[in-house]
């Protein structure tokens, strides 16, 4: 992984966006003030790969965003092999948070796919980079103060961290993991077939034998069954005609004993049979003429009920339209009707008008109300005060107070808010200030803000005291800028409330006048309405005489307004009057009540004439009920004293009814009796034929049957349950030799993948390829620190580890001072200055990169920061010297030193220097640009 390009947007120290490129150069020098943000950009690139702060967690990302700003963006452009590509974050204060990585084809950036969240995004940049963020700052970044991260580690996470620089291991890891769990599988399989093997029984060709010959006797007992069913079987179907030909002799045997007794009785049976033909033809039409006489006498009823109704009706009148002379009861009927008719169209005239000069009175009234309502309303818009046209013109007193008071309000807001920040700033510099517990360890003094050494005491108290007087004067400024934030919120909420009761007070005028017009213009609707309507009726009247008076209330081309002003509303008598009104409900009461009487004569007169034609109709049908009896039957019709000898004539007939069933079987009798004889004379003969066992009732056929399928049932059971034994014991003995045979496969099986996973495990080749790297990065470890230490320091793996690369082990080395002698010259590497760490964790971290950069993994250049305050001004000369032999020898493709030390930096050609602008703010300056 190459560095290219940063991008910082809003991110810590930087308010305002910055580009540092690394493009062009393999060295550069980044350089600055202590707080000025160097350190800031490789948390950047950390964030930006990774997502995680400078103490390595991806939690509070927020506390990261600059405190100007309300968000922050950081761009990472890198190069991996020959592809290039860029990182890029985004946060918000208010949570959220996007990201995403692009890849350069040509000029332009593409999306790579699913990477658009975090989890997407972290599986890129793992198959990118082939590292975690532990072991991306052990070795391609060492940060400020944790330069030495990789040599305070265990060895045996040492171990993990080489695995991935080397970048290849992971492949035969993944392959002895699955080689173990493939072993494991098959010891298994093998182990549940010899306990399967164990479960089984033991079979014997013996027990086989006995089983086949039982199976055998049950194959001859089922035979026999089934010979048996068999005959029972045509026995039952035989049993089964026995009884029913002996059912049909029976029967015909009841039947020829029937037939005789019907021939004894049949002179008797044929008189019968006349008398009852002769009853049925004659008293269905003495029945008819009984009712035809019986309705007969209803119409004449009727007819004498209708004619008197009228004659009363006609009586009843007589006084009101009197009668013609000598006139019969149609003739006076009619002339009546004629004078009804005439009155009512005379009164109808009357009554059409009605309901039109009704109509007229009442919207006339309604016209007459809407005026004085309009007059009432215009003359309290008169009365009222002037209401502006809008909100603005009505308020502009107190939209301008409450603009002041917000100005100041938020002129206060800015002026706490940095007070405040000001303040915070100095109290976290005085908790770094706090003396140590530990009062006689150098190392555990507070250091200084700035270069980063240590401070003495007396100049930790000195700090300490500039300090809180600092923080004194701000913590009197911010009390001075709440207390005048709270005056001017005061302020702000009064103009606030006034200009909301302003408002209020407008809108309920306006309310007000607007509810005034409309109701103006619905009443003036309402007038023209009610005289339109008024004017429909009076033009509607049929009656000259009420439609001259009506229509003189419309004069043409006046003012409905002014009409309604000057004659309606001071007119008590104007047409049509009450008493007008009254009169013509009168005659429409009595046209009414004439109509009514009219409609009820002319009913009384329809109902006349009907029974009068019923009459008619009755004794019509009573000639044709008579005529069609039989000249005996009608004389002994008119003969009959009283009804109930018709009655005695029903219940002889009756009598009768099974007459003609009689003669029916008599003749059926006649003509089938040879034939019965015959037929069972045949039955007789079919019974013979069959055999003397089948001579019995089916039933005892059936249940012996029964027993006999039963026998069967059983034989076949037996027969299955024996060749279910022969099949169960040879199934048993071919199992246990299948099963035998597979537990053998599975054996071997475990013992070839338990040989391949003891080759490839961490023991075998992963043993063999992590020595070799840490040989490779050992040596060139050694080249870099030879020219960092004049060639007085080496480094050696500890003696006495288990082979090549130690077992789960890595960099367990010593380092050997050239100058010193015996023991005192080999020491751990935890045991070492902090001189000797930072030149011995920088030679590994560049060991490293040379590594990678060698075998095409993916670290190809290393990030110094800070850490050389530590080298007395020889060293750094020495440092900066194998530095910048490194890189012109392009041992690796890019290195990156970052300090605060100027005369250390100048020993740089190309270099970018950080500077602190105002607001807290950063910017990037160039030297050679400047």
């Amino acid at each position: 992984m190459i560095p290219i390009r940063v991008t910082v947007d809003g991110f810590l120290s930087y308010r305002n966006k910055e580009t540092f490129d690394f493009s062009d150069r393999s060295l550069w020098m980044l350089s600055g003030d202590n707080g000025a943000g160097k350190s800031a950009l490789f948390d950047t690139i950390t964030f930006a790969l990774f997502k995680k702060n400078r103490q390595g967690k991806s939690q509070n990302v927020e506390d990261m965003i600059n405190w100007y700003r309300d968000n922050f963006k950081v761009i990472f452009e890198f190069q991996v092999g020959t592809e290039t590509y860029k990182a890029e974050r985004t946060v918000e204060k208010k949570g959220s948070k996007t990201c995403r990585l692009d890849h350069r084809n040509g000029d332009e950036w593409v999306p790579v796919p699913d990477t658009a969240n975090d989890d997407g995004f972290s599986r890129e940049i793992d198959k990118l980079l082939g590292m975690t963020y532990e072991t991306f700052t052990s070795s391609a970044i060492l940060r400020q103060g944790k330069v030495d991260q990789l040599l305070e580690v265990a060895p045996r996470d040492r171990s993990t961290l080489l695995s991935q620089i080397v970048g290849d291991l992971s492949a035969y890891e993944d392959l002895y993991n699955k080689a173990k769990v493939r072993q494991a599988e098959y010891k298994m399989k093998a182990d549940d077939a010899g306990q399967r093997l164990s479960e089984m029984p033991s079979v014997k060709q013996a027990e086989i034998d006995d089983a086949q010959k039982a199976a055998s006797n049950a194959e001859a007992a089922e035979q026999t069954a089934q010979k048996s069913v068999t005959t029972l079987a045509a026995l039952a179907i035989q049993a089964a005609q026995w009884e029913d030909h002996t059912s049909e002799c029976s029967a015909l045997a009841k039947r020829i004993a029937t037939a005789d007794e019907l021939i004894a009785i049949g002179p008797a049976i044929r008189i019968d049979v006349v008398r009852c033909e002769d009853l049925s033809h004659a008293i269905p039409l003495l029945r008819d003429l009984r009712d035809a006489q019986k309705r007969l006498q209803a119409a004449m009823a009727d007819d004498e009920r209708a004619r008197g109704a009228v004659t009363k009706a006609i009586q009843a009148n007589t006084q009101c339209y009197g009668l013609p002379p000598s006139a019969s009861i149609d003739e006076q009927s009619a002339w009546l009707e004629e004078r009804m008719a005439e009155q009512i169209s005379s009164l109808d005239e009357a009554k059409s008008c009605l309901p039109h000069l009704t109509t007229l009175a009442r919207k006339r009234n309604d016209t007459v109300r809407a005026l004085g309502r309009i007059q009432d309303l215009r003359s309290d818009k008169r009365n009222s005060a002037t209401v502006p046209d809008t909100e603005e013109q009505a308020c502009a007193e107190e939209i301008a107070a409450y603009a002041l008071a917000e100005t100041a309000s938020g002129t206060a807001t800015e002026q706490l808010t940095q007070r405040q920040y000001i303040l915070q700033d100095i109290e976290q510099r005085l908790g770094r200030m706090l003396p140590s517990a530990d009062g006689d360890d150098p190392a555990s003094f507070p250091v200084c803000d700035y270069c980063g050494q240590p401070l003495s005491a007396a100049r930790l108290a000195e700090h300490r005291a500039t300090l809180s007087a600092t923080r004194d004067r701000a913590r009197q400024h911010e009390s001075e800028a709440v207390y005048q934030k709270s005056e001017c919120d005061t302020n702000l909420v009064a103009a606030r409330n006034a200009l909301r009761a302003a408002r209020l007070a407008w809108q309920e005028n306006v309310k007000v006048h607007q509810k005034r017009e409309a109701e103006i213009a619905h009443q003036m609707q309402v007038l023209l309405a009610s005289w339109n309507e008024a004017k429909v009726a009076a033009m509607q009247l049929t009656s000259e005489l009420y439609r001259g008076k009506a229509l003189d209330l419309f004069p043409d081309k006046v003012d409905p307004e002014r009409i309604a002003t000057t004659v309606w509303s001071n007119d008590p008598l104007c047409f049509p009057t009450e008493v007008d009104l009254q009169e013509l409900r009168e005659q429409a009461q009595l046209v009414s009540q004439i109509r009514s009487v009219a409609s009820d004569f002319r009913d009384l007169r329809q109902s006349m004439d009907f029974s009068g034609r019923v009459l008619v109709g009755r004794l019509e049908d009573e000639a044709r009920a008579a005529s069609k009896v039989p000249g005996n039957w009608l004389i002994w019709y008119k003969e009959a004293t009283s009804a109930d000898s018709l009655e005695g004539l029903e219940i002889e007939l009756a009598n009768l009814d099974g007459a003609l069933d009689k003669q029916k079987m008599l003749d059926e009798a006649v003509r089938n009796r040879k034939t019965w004889q015959e037929t069972m004379q045949r039955h007789q003969e079919s019974i013979e034929q069959l055999p003397e066992l089948a001579r019995r009732p089916s039933v005892d056929v059936r249940q012996q049957a029964n027993e006999a399928q039963a026998n069967l049932a059983n034989a076949k059971t037996a027969l299955r349950t024996a060749e279910t034994v022969v099949a169960g014991l040879e199934r048993s003995k071919e199992d246990r030799e299948t099963t035998e045979q597979i537990r053998k496969r599975y054996r071997r099986q475990d013992e070839v993948y338990k040989e391949l996973a003891r080759l490839l495990g961490r023991d075998g080749l992963q043993r063999y390829l992590l020595g070799g790297a840490e040989e490779a990065i050992t040596a060139y470890a050694n080249e870099a620190l030879f020219g960092f230490s004049h060639g007085t320091l080496r480094l050696e793996p500890r003696p006495g580890r288990a082979g090549r690369g130690g077992k789960d082990e890595a960099f367990d080395l010593l380092c050997v001072n050239t100058e010193s002698s015996g023991d005192a010259g080999t020491l751990p590497l935890a045991n070492l200055s902090g001189s000797q760490k930072f030149r011995v964790a920088v030679s590994i971290a560049l060991g490293i990169g040379r590594f990678a950069s060698r075998n095409d993994a993916r670290i190809e250049s290393v990030i110094i920061d800070e850490g050389f305050g530590s080298l007395d001004r020889r060293n750094q000369q020495d440092m900066a010297d194998a530095i910048r032999s490194l890189a012109d020898n392009h041992a690796l493709k890019r290195i990156i030193v970052v300090s605060h030390q100027e005369a250390f930096a100048e020993r740089f050609t190309d270099r970018i220097h950080v500077a602190l602008g105002p607001n807290g703010s950063h910017r990037v300056e160039v030297p050679s640009l400047l």
